[in-house]
């Protein structure tokens, strides 16, 4: 895997700039890239669009108080003001490569008493048969509920008609 430094942003918004409409959804990461601002962070689909300079939004941080300030469709436009400023905080960019193992955990359904998994295993982007595994889970009656495979440690705040709320506690 690729992992390089990132910020990422918990609101978004939407604006012209120029020739462009920005929009920025919360979660999305941008990367630092070299400028006269304290920081500049674009955002591009993958590593390789991003070094190659294609980005499709950048922020600034002018005055490097944790917070956005202005926005551009590029690295190229010198950005426009943001109505709110919109604090960010360091995150990763993680990008497999084409030989990494790539995981698939899938909710399968639940009912009052049991919750049902699939686990899957991608190499190269294909599927490995024997790394494909069905869990269920035992459920009590309130929430919230821990829950462990393969290392990995969820905790399940509601299940619902739409689908499973939970929050990755910890990972191998």
């Amino acid at each position: 895997m690729t992992i390089i430094p990132a910020y990422v942003i918990d609101s978004g918004f939407s604006g012209k700039n120029v020739f462009a409409t920005v929009t920025v959804a919360p979660g999305d990461k941008f990367i630092a890239i070299k400028s006269k601002t304290k920081l500049k962070a674009c955002r591009s689909p993958n590593l390789e669009a991003f070094f190659n300079g294609v980005y499709d939004a950048c922020l600034y941080d002018d005055d490097g108080d944790g917070s956005f300030d202005r926005y551009g469709a590029n690295e190229l436009q010198g950005g426009k003001k943001l109505k709110n400023s919109i604090p960010y905080r360091a995150s990763e960019f993680i990008e497999p490569t084409s030989d990494s193992i790539k995981q698939q955990v899938i909710f399968l359904g639940s009912t009052k008493d049991s919750l049902r998994l699939s686990y899957r295993e991608f190499i190269n982007d294909m599927a490995r048969p024997a790394f494909t595994e069905e869990y269920i889970f035992p459920l009590e009656t309130a929430f919230p509920q821990i829950i462990g495979f393969k290392g990995v440690k969820l905790t399940i705040s509601a299940i619902n008609r739409a689908g499973i709320h939970y929050t990755v506690d910890s990972t191998p």
